[in-house]
């Protein structure tokens, strides 16, 4: 039986871990899931921006709530949900297909060739131009010459279909079973 994967808006910058809810910084350049890490950030931040810092600290002055209360009154966070972002295959499903993509593609990150390349930049999930590497590679690791495969079969009807969203999926239950 299939269970249903849970999908999250978005992903901590920290931790890593999926997040439907949690802290925005400066308008989506990061996003943190925990207050604890907000707040080691809000320090570090502060430390680098202000040469009193370690003074402060020691003075009893620069507490979490003050930092807390100044950097959110300042507008550089603010606490939000996500939950109306989720669509098919959320955005941290899609990453982490596309990584397992590249990871079976024989890519290791951050580089891709000679050009540096984030795991939110792949765009196996839109571009036929990515994906069609993949497909032949899949073609060829397939056992269809000597026995029938389910999963390749899959990635052939979905290209007949031409259809990117079903030959992207087929593809990743293919590196799935393939990975077994």
């Amino acid at each position: 039986m299939k269970t249903e994967t849970e999908r999250y808006a978005r992903q901590c910058d920290v931790t890593g871990e999926g997040m439907n809810e949690g802290y925005c910084i400066q308008d989506g350049l990061m996003y943190i899931k925990h207050e604890k890490d907000l707040l080691k950030h809000l320090r570090e931040v502060e430390k680098e921006g202000n040469p009193e810092y370690d003074t402060l600290v020691a003075e009893g002055r620069l507490t979490d709530e003050f930092l807390l209360d100044e950097y959110y009154d300042e507008e550089y966070y603010l606490w939000t949900e996500w939950y109306e972002d989720i669509e098919y295959a959320g955005n941290m499903e899609i990453i982490e297909s596309n990584k397992l993509i590249a990871e079976f593609m024989g890519i290791v990150f951050p580089k891709l060739g000679n050009v540096i390349v984030k795991e939110d930049e792949l765009q196996y999930h839109t571009s036929w131009h990515w994906l069609m590497p993949v497909v032949k590679k899949c073609r060829v690791d397939s056992r269809c010459e000597h026995d029938e495969d389910i999963f390749w079969d899959a990635i052939h009807w979905a290209l007949e279909e031409c259809s990117i969203e079903n030959t992207y999926k087929a593809v990743v239950e293919f590196i799935n079973q393939y990975k077994k």
